[in-house]
C-alpha cells in the first residue's frame, strides 16, 4: 500500500498531466468525445439569438483554461506536501488529500486506535 508522499506525489503528476491538456489542447479533448455542438443549425428557431460557433468555442475553451489552472495549482500542492521535509501529519492534513479523494483512497493508516472509526481521516 503506497504512503501518503508516494499518493501526494502521483497524484501531482497526474494533476500536471490533466492540467496541461485542459489548458493546452481542449479540441482535442473535445473531439475525442466527439462533442460537436459548437456548430450552427441549418434553420434558426424563431425568436433564437443569432448562433456563433466562434464565441461558442471560445467560452467552452475558457471554462476548459480555467479547470486546467485549477488542476495545475492543486497539482502543485500535492507536489510539495510530498516533500521530505513536510510532517506525516501535514501531508494528511493536506488541502490536495481533501480536494482530491483519489489520494486518500491510495493512502493508509498503520496506527489508527481501536477506539477511533473505520475510514476516518483524522490522526
Amino acid at each position: 500500500m503506497p504512503t501518503a508522499k508516494i499518493a501526494l506525489s502521483a497524484m501531482g503528476a497526474w494533476g500536471l498531466f490533466i492540467g496541461t491538456m485542459l489548458t493546452t489542447f481542449p479540441a482535442n479533448i473535445l473531439g475525442a468525445y466527439g462533442i460537436d455542438f459548437f456548430e450552427c443549425p441549418a434553420k434558426q428557431p424563431r425568436g433564437a439569438p443569432v448562433c456563433d460557433e466562434v464565441k461558442q468555442k471560445s467560452v467552452a475553451y475558457n471554462m476548459f483554461a480555467i479547470a486546467g489552472i485549477q488542476a495545475i495549482f492543486t497539482a502543485a500542492l500535492c507536489i510539495n506536501f510530498a516533500r521530505e521535509g513536510v510532517s506525516q501529519k501535514a501531508q494528511w492534513h493536506s488541502k490536495p488529500c481533501i480536494a482530491q479523494p483519489q489520494a486518500l483512497s491510495l493512502t493508509r493508516r498503520s496506527e489508527a486506535p481501536a477506539s477511533q472509526a473505520a475510514g476516518s481521516l483524522r490522526p
